[in-house]
Formats: C-alpha cells, structure tokens, sequence
C-alpha cells in the first residue's frame, strides 16, 4: 500500500519503536525478576493438588458429579502408583509350559478354572500367551501334540517392576493387550492385566472373565468364597 516509500517509512519509525522497547523494558524485567522470586523460576504450572480442589469446586458447582470427580482423580494418581504393588505373583497364576501336549486333562483345567487367556513359560521365560477359545477347535486327533504348535501365540507384554501404573495404561492402549508380565532383571515376578487398572481408577474390585489365583465362582452359588488355585 505504501509502494516504493516503505524503506523511508520503516527507517521513520525505527527510533520511535527502539524507545518503547526501552521504556517496557523499564517495566517488564523488575516484574519479571518479582514473579521469579514468588513463584520460583521451574515452577509447574499445574500440580496435582491443584487440580483436585478444582475438580472439587466443579463438583460443587454441579458441572461434574461426584462419580467423575472419583475416576479424574484416580487416573491422575496412577501416575505415582508403580505396578510392582498391584501384581498378581506368578505362582498363583494358571499357566502351562512350551512342551505340555494337549491332552483330556489340560481341558478338564481349562473347564474348572475357565480363564480366556494362558501364560506360555519356557525356561523360566514369558513366550506368550495363548487365548483358551482356541482350544475348543481342536479334536482328539491332536492329543499328544504339543499345545504351542495348535494355538495362535501372542506376543507377551513384558514391563519392569518399577514401571508406573499411568504408563502402563498407555502401553495398554498401545500394545491392544490387556495383560503384562512383570520382571526385576531376569526374574519373573508376576503379571498384572487392565482388570488391575481399573480396580485402582474404580477403586473397587469385580469379576472379569480373568481373575488368575481365584476359582471360578459358580453363578448358582455365589455365596461361596474364592478360593485360591495353589
């Protein structure tokens, strides 16, 4: 718009914009020495505590009930949560090893225990883990056979024992899985699913299809206790 008078018009106002950013300068860095002495110089800008007070003022307010103020703050303590608390140990739960054939009595367990998914050990190492539905297509030819070579393993989800709870649930999201097995170096000391994650956001226990060291609880008596597999 100012054509071939733009130079001129920039070198102009050159020393007018040179003495406002003298004069705030004036103003803007004794400010700013103040808000790092009040504030601190690495101050988070949201804490935890924080934030659960203004969930609090929304619950009071009625822009959230109190059942999503339970779950927003759950989640947000998964972050200081770390799995090596919340693991089933592995001596309680049902798996088989890498040369057990399939046979009557590998079913007879799968029917008592009725668990859909089934640790694979090999050596004292995770090889995966299998999903029991896939045994029901299998035919009493295939006994003697063993179950590694008639089943589609998955891949296990294998996390160190100091790993945060919050960080799990990514690698949940991540992975498509819902189970992880928990090692300290080369020792294996459990597993932990998403079941375990949600009793900590919910803050309560329930019966999934999984629940590794229980008997299966009949539907028909259900008053009977849980008893453990070991």
């Amino acid at each position: 718009m100012t054509g071939k008078n733009q130079l001129r018009i920039a070198s102009f106002i050159i020393p007018y914009i040179q003495f406002l950013i003298s004069i705030l300068y004036l103003i803007c860095y004794p400010l700013s020495l103040i808000l790092d002495n009040v504030l601190g110089r690495r101050c988070k800008r949201y804490h935890l505590q924080y934030i659960r007070q203004l969930m609090q003022v929304c619950q009071q307010q009625d822009i959230i009930k109190p059942e999503e103020l339970k779950i927003i703050v759950s989640v947000m303590e998964l972050r200081n949560k770390y799995v090596i608390h919340y693991i089933k140990p592995f001596e309680r739960v049902f798996h088989i090893h890498s040369d057990e054939p399939f046979c009557k009595n590998l079913i007879r367990k799968l029917k008592i225990y009725q668990y859909s998914t089934i640790p694979i050990i090999e050596n004292d190492n995770v090889k995966g883990f299998f999903k029991s539905k896939d045994i029901i297509h299998l035919k009493e030819s295939n006994y003697g056979q063993f179950v590694v070579e008639q089943v589609k393993v998955y891949p296990p989800l294998i996390i160190s024992s100091d790993t945060k709870m919050l960080d799990l649930l990514l690698m949940f999201q991540k992975q498509k899985t819902k189970i992880a097995f928990v090692m300290r170096q080369q020792e294996l000391l459990g597993i932990i699913s998403l079941k375990d994650l949600f009793n900590q956001i919910l803050d309560d226990n329930y019966l999934d299809e999984d629940n590794h060291g229980t008997v299966r609880m009949d539907l028909t008596s259900q008053s009977q206790s849980m008893q453990t597999i070991y």
